[in-house]
């Protein structure tokens, strides 16, 4: 039996190759994770078609499978959330997707559907949680809920600069939603875990605020600028056409 050939690649696939269906034949594994469509997206897609998009997104899955070589978690919570604070990456789940901490925008815990906690960039802190001297967060907010039971208890990552901007870190829950009792060794274990992510990405958080607030503000770069162009006008390094068209240029005029 003839081996099929990759549509985009031209790589032989056999009987146990990863392959994926397209609308005019079959992509080999590697160019699917190169094109970053899952396989429901990929079948409407034709060999052209796919062959242009891989190409397009080409500079992303070079830049990203840098910044997987480079990742070393030196923070992790168990398989929900590990931390690169060399690096400024964070990663969702063990094998889920790396973040530039500036990626991150706000984080929302859930319990059985109801908020208790969200926070973000510019954001106080919610639901009853203080942040230490080093940022940390103190005290619980999960359990407050009059029930006895928990079904499902998450917390809800948004992103920017990504494909996918909303990312769920699950604790309890899932295929079988089955009720964990709040006294039990599962849901003590899945609060702790909680509470752990919600401190790293709180952390995360503040060093993006402490690193925004560490740049000028733009009306303030331009004000340095003009005042250093003037001062030159004024020893007679440059002319006063030289400093108005300077000005004109730093003021979008």
């Amino acid at each position: 039996m003839a081996k099929k050939l990759c549509g985009v690649c031209d790589a032989k696939l056999g009987m146990f190759s990863t392959k994926h269906e397209i609308k005019d034949g079959v992509v080999c594994g590697d160019c699917v994770n190169l094109s970053k469509l899952d396989a429901a997206t990929l079948k409407g897609y034709d060999t052209p078609a796919l062959a242009a998009h891989i190409a397009a997104v080409a500079p992303d899955v070079a830049a990203y499978k840098k910044k997987e070589k480079a990742f070393t978690a030196t923070k992790s919570v168990e398989k929900y959330l590990l931390v690169d604070s060399n690096n400024k990456l964070f990663r969702v789940g063990k094998d889920g997707f790396i973040f530039d901490f500036a990626d991150l925008f706000s984080f929302e815990l859930l319990e059985d559907g109801e908020s208790l906690l969200k926070s973000g960039a510019g954001m106080a802190l919610a639901g009853g949680m203080v942040a230490g001297s080093s940022g940390a967060l103190l005290g619980a907010v999960l359990g407050k809920s009059t029930k006895s039971v928990c079904n499902t208890m998450n917390i809800v990552i948004t992103v920017k600069n990504c494909p996918v901007d909303t990312h769920y870190i699950k604790f309890i829950g899932g295929i079988l939603n089955n009720e964990i009792p709040k006294n039990s060794i599962i849901y003590k274990h899945a609060q702790d875990m909680a509470q752990q992510c919600l401190s790293a990405l709180r952390l995360i958080v503040d060093e993006n605020d402490t690193s925004a607030a560490s740049e000028p503000a733009p009306a303030l770069v331009v004000a340095a600028e003009l005042q250093k162009f003037h001062d030159l006008k004024e020893k007679g390094v440059i002319s006063e056409a030289d400093f108005d068209a300077k000005k004109a240029q730093l003021l979008g005029l």
